[in-house]
């Protein structure tokens, strides 16, 4: 086959390597990682009450119920805590009184729209924070 033939793109079977790079945080206590352990007994504050560092991935998500949950390590008044929020994804039936969206031609065939727990605001600003490592069991 030569360049010259449609068939394929140009440089299709060209062997190339990509590098990528990602930044991996831990959290530390004096000398040792944190746990997910660990994590788990840290006490747990209101998302307003806290300084968060980092999201932290517990994998508690509930798939029956659609529910995604984003946690977080921090600080609340110089104590390391932890915290979290959600959203659900919900289907609305029509019923304008229930979602909140007045648009008329989402409500004629309904639709499905996400609910958050504590306010897009707070899910979108800790989406953007680093991802923290808990330590694994050795």
């Amino acid at each position: 086959m030569t360049a010259d033939d449609n068939t394929e793109p140009n440089g299709q079977h060209d062997a190339r390597v990509q590098v990528l790079t990602a930044e991996v945080r831990t959290l530390m206590v004096g000398f040792r990682q944190v746990t997910l352990s660990v994590y788990r007994q840290l006490d747990w504050v209101e998302p307003a009450r806290i300084l968060p560092f980092g999201r932290v991935n517990t994998e508690k998500r509930d798939t029956d119920t659609n529910v995604e949950v984003l946690d977080v390590v921090g600080s609340a008044s110089g104590i390391l805590a932890r915290s979290g929020t959600h959203k659900s994804s919900v289907y609305c039936d029509g019923d304008r009184r229930k979602c909140g969206r007045f648009t008329e031609p989402a409500h004629r065939s309904g639709h499905s729209y996400d609910s958050f727990g504590d306010g897009q605001a707070l899910w979108d600003e800790w989406s953007k924070l680093p991802l923290i490592v808990l330590a694994g069991l050795r």
